[in-house]
């Protein structure tokens, strides 16, 4: 299957490394004990606010989709400096214990060269996964990944969000979070109905258009909703919807991506 990516979203993947949280609310949760799934309004990081998933997902419903999976990421620096790699062992272990105690499974892999030196922690939890970079060169950054097919109802979005955003506000400056929600659609779409579904998702949402690529089978759009909080710049422009469609032949169905503020995933 030929995978596609916008140029847009290459380049803002190549600057902001993908990044994630520590996970899920309630039993088996990966929270600390005094942990919770709550957030405020104004209490998240890099100029973000509470998290608006219903209108999201509505769109998603009202294209006809299936929602698959949801993937949430970020990144923060660290340090604004170099950290050695028993520093970084240190650090992977800390954010384990306190976000990864309930963790099926939980692995911490050192790694350094002569250039840089990097420890890379990973956690599963009932089919979630989670991967948190601890990266050291001239400065010291986490990057992070996570994802859920968790997907019948908010609650689990809503506690990986919060848990980001606790995860990120411990450091020093970080980007916001990017979700992308991955959903599909039964059959082949013609390049018209994409146009259709990606321009209702649009208005839903009450979002302007400001990009647009297109492919035989596939399109992507890009642009800005006052409804979504956090933002990305791109030739001067603010950005922070992204939708995608594509026909996977050999599947048989279509695929829909939604990104906020862009899809983070290959595609």
């Amino acid at each position: 299957m030929k995978r596609k990516i916008s140029n847009l979203c290459i380049v803002l993947i190549l600057l902001a490394v993908a990044a994630v949280p520590g996970f899920a609310a309630g039993a088996g949760s990966w929270f600390s004990k005094n942990g919770s799934a709550r957030g405020s309004r104004g209490s998240a990081p890099m100029g973000s606010s509470e998290k608006e998933v219903s209108p999201i997902r509505d769109q998603v419903k009202l294209a006809g989709g299936s929602l698959l999976q949801i993937q949430m990421s970020g990144w923060a620096l660290v340090k604004d400096g170099s950290m050695s790699l028993p520093e970084l062992e240190e650090l992977a272990r800390e954010v384990r214990n306190t976000w990864g105690s309930a963790a099926q499974k939980a692995e911490i892999r050192p790694d350094e060269t002569d250039s840089m030196r990097q420890v890379v922690l990973s956690l599963e939890q009932d089919g979630d996964r989670a991967t948190l970079t601890f990266h050291s060169g001239d400065q010291t950054y986490l990057a992070a990944d996570a994802s859920t097919r968790d997907v019948r109802g908010e609650r689990k979005e809503k506690a990986v969000f919060f848990a980001m955003e606790r995860l990120l506000k411990r450091f020093r400056s970080g980007s916001c979070i990017r979700t992308t929600y991955t959903s599909v659609l039964p059959g082949k779409l013609d390049t018209g109905r994409m146009e259709q579904i990606a321009g209702q998702i649009f208005r839903g949402l009450d979002g302007e258009m400001e990009e647009e690529i297109r492919d035989a089978g596939w399109i992507s759009k890009t642009g800005y909703s006052d409804r979504i909080p956090c933002e990305l710049h791109s030739g001067g422009k603010r950005i922070n919807l992204n939708v995608a469609l594509r026909y996977n032949d050999y599947e048989g169905r279509t695929y829909l991506w939604l990104g906020t503020p862009v899809i983070s995933i290959p595609y």
